[in-house]
């Protein structure tokens, strides 16, 4: 990508190829123009941190992991509960920094349209109404971190969740493909991703999740470590005797 420059994106909304989003950029300050929401049914993390600030208020649907939705976004709407992870409905108001890392799962569903829906579907007694939206644009004005992951769409098949590249999503049929058996190795101290963990726990039936195992110092990252606080004692010093 060019450090200035305009392009619009296409996407498929139902049958027809649709303008999606019309970007600007100077370096990492963007403008972007939604034409429309998120067609894609599974939502989208990001390659790197960003933050955002629209202009026009909009709707956006969110996934994370349930113990995460309990403890930080128990006030929001919760649209549905699948295998540890929940989707949840938010309002993004206008003209108000947020800030959003690279791991955010969202899909932008459109303009907020000012309206609030009391009755949805599904909705349990005290839950809080749902944000409405409508098909006019959104505005937003981004600030993008330095690309730090690929990025792509989560996606729950057959009762998995996983991860798929945006290339093999859009271009290479993983839309629509069933998602691979999570492989969880114990020894690793990793899951590969927190869907993996939660799918793994159910299918051995225990309540608990593997012991952590201590990991090999790293020579490299000690050696930064030392020069790091050699560098920091010589500036305290050089303080002292100021």
């Amino acid at each position: 990508m060019t450090f200035l420059g305009c392009e619009t994106i296409y996407g498929t909304d139902g049958e027809y190829s649709t303008p999606y989003m019309t970007r600007l950029w100077f370096g990492r300050l963007r403008l972007h123009i939604f034409h429309r929401g998120d067609a894609d049914p599974n939502p989208h993390d990001h390659p790197w941190d960003f933050w955002t600030f629209p202009l026009t208020s909009y709707v956006e649907e969110f996934t994370l992991p349930i113990l995460e939705s309990d403890r930080d976004h128990a006030e929001l709407p919760m649209v549905a509960l699948k295998m540890g992870w929940a989707t949840k409905r938010r309002l993004v108001r206008a003209f108000r920094i947020h800030h959003r890392n690279a791991r955010y799962l969202h899909r932008v569903l459109g303009r907020f349209s000012g309206e609030w829906w009391h009755d949805w579907p599904g909705r349990v007694r005290g839950a809080p109404p749902l944000p409405c939206f409508d098909g006019r644009k959104i505005i937003t004005i981004v600030w993008t971190g330095r690309p730090s992951r690929k990025w792509g769409f989560f996606r729950y098949r057959d009762g998995t969740w996983c991860w798929t590249p945006w290339r093999e999503y859009i271009f290479g049929g993983g839309k629509h493909a069933p998602c691979e058996p999570p492989q969880y190795d114990p020894d690793k101290n990793s899951a590969g991703c927190y869907a993996a963990a939660i799918e793994a726990k159910r299918l051995r039936g225990d309540a608990h999740y593997p012991e952590p195992k201590e990991r090999a110092p790293d020579p490299e990252t000690e050696r930064q470590l030392k020069e790091l606080k050699r560098a920091l004692d010589r500036k305290l010093r050089e303080a002292g005797n100021g």
